[in-house]
């Protein structure tokens, strides 16, 4: 592995050279792919900062049914973005990108090679190819429906949004509550459906400025890939998995 970190000394230098954009990396794969082990193997040898793109590692509570690493490889190979956010808070892809270019941004402060790790190819297409053109988040109107929400139950909420734009409501489930309330919030300060504006993006990246390598591990053999979700997802299932949902489920 010694190998690695000369030949990664000598690309960050000649990126000085060569190119003035500063590098970033995009590690990303099917579930149960190895993404999260590379990425360690590679904090073990060289300076980076791992950058979890994951929409569900971001909230608390949720580590077996996310396939969050445990508390003792956080500790040890720090993870930003992992457990950030109670279960109730809504988090977006625009929360997301902002995050993440902050983040990259720091990396390189510390001189340090950020590297983003997960599956959420939501997130990963929101920094290269930009953001849908929507309203951004207003905290004192999540604020009002999360009071209506607690008071009255979601359905009311979610039967607002299937006559207010009933193509997207066909696409959430009734207790979505993020999804229902992002929806009403963006037709509340844009007039418009959601589902009338989504596709149209603002063609802006957010990594425009940077060097973006992107590394993907497709195995060829997709039987071993099947293989090892399934037994992952024997594993989380016999550490407890039903009764994290169960609990997490009764304080939403």
């Amino acid at each position: 592995m010694r190998k690695t970190k000369t030949l990664f000394e000598f690309n960050h230098k000649s990126y000085k050279i060569k190119n003035l954009k500063k590098p970033v990396v995009l590690l990303l794969g099917p579930t149960a792919s190895g993404k999260t082990d590379l990425a360690l193997n590679l904090y073990s040898e060289i300076p980076i900062e791992i950058i979890s793109v994951d929409s569900v590692m971001v909230y608390k509570d949720f580590n077996l049914g996310s396939a969050k690493p445990s508390l003792e490889i956080l500790k040890k190979y720090p993870h930003h973005l992992i457990d950030v956010l109670t279960p109730e808070s809504i988090y977006t892809a625009s929360d997301f990108v902002q995050d993440a270019i902050r983040l990259i941004e720091e990396a390189h402060q510390k001189g340090k090679l950020p590297i983003l790790v997960g599956g959420s190819m939501m997130y990963f297409q929101s920094l290269l190819k930009g953001l849908d053109d929507l309203p951004t988040r207003n905290d004192h109107f999540r604020e009002e429906m999360k009071a209506i929400k607690k008071s009255k139950g979601i359905n009311v909420l979610f039967n607002e949004l299937k006559l207010k734009d009933p193509d997207y409501a066909n696409t959430l489930k009734e207790n979505d509550s993020q999804r229902i309330i992002r929806a009403l919030e963006i037709i509340h300060f844009s007039k418009k459906s959601l589902s009338s504006q989504l596709g149209r993006f603002s063609n802006n990246s957010s990594l425009d400025g940077y060097h973006v390598i992107q590394l993907g591990i497709f195995p060829k053999d997709r039987k071993l890939l099947h293989k090892r979700i399934e037994m992952r997802l024997e594993k989380i299932i016999d550490d407890g998995l039903v009764d994290e949902t169960k609990k997490n489920y009764s304080n939403l």
